[in-house]
């Protein structure tokens, strides 16, 4: 199903699950977030970089408004939702939006022992850092996205895994770190 959602293009990637805070400062993001707010809808968090804008990202779900400015400026805290594909960018507003449709995942879980595999990877390569201590996700759909949202792995390798459709595939990415 495709639908018409506003887009906010950053040097960053949104994956599924993730929670991710926002100071929203510039005029044109301002009505962005007015019209998600006031429309309870979602907008595109889509990675812009030297590259260019891309063609794929994911659906932010604002999640409380933790602050709002008398300038407008505006703290929210944001998840995660849904990867999507622009097929259709256009600049009918202060910011710009996008006819979008859903990427499913094909499978949308992995093999048990695939997850085993990656959950395992994970919890060694959190071993090895001293000062942070994410916790560990449970399995399931998805678990892909919840070992990236919990580590920095740079955007253009965050990217690639949230363009790949397949679950299990993402995993064993993870699993070989």
């Amino acid at each position: 199903m495709e639908r018409d959602l506003p887009i906010f293009p950053l040097e960053l990637v949104l994956v599924p699950g993730e929670v991710l805070p926002l100071h929203i400062f510039e005029p044109r993001y301002q009505e962005l977030l007015d019209r998600c707010v006031d429309g309870d809808e979602p907008f595109v968090l889509v990675l812009q970089d030297g590259d260019g804008l891309r063609d794929v990202g994911c659906t932010a779900e604002i999640t409380d408004v933790l602050e709002r400015f008398p300038d407008g400026r505006a703290n929210i805290l944001t998840l995660g939702r849904e990867v999507v594909r622009l097929t259709r960018v256009h600049d009918e507003h202060a910011y710009r939006s996008a006819v979008v449709a859903a990427l499913p995942d094909d499978p949308a879980e992995a093999p048990e022992d695939l997850q085993a595999q990656a959950l395992a990877a994970f919890a060694g390569l959190v071993d090895e850092l001293p000062d942070a201590q994410p916790d560990l996700p449970a399995p399931g759909p998805g678990l892909s996205y919840d070992l990236i949202a919990r580590i920095d792995i740079g955007v253009d390798v965050k990217q690639q895994l949230l363009e790949d459709r397949d679950e299990a595939r993402r995993q064993i990415g993870r699993a070989h770190v």
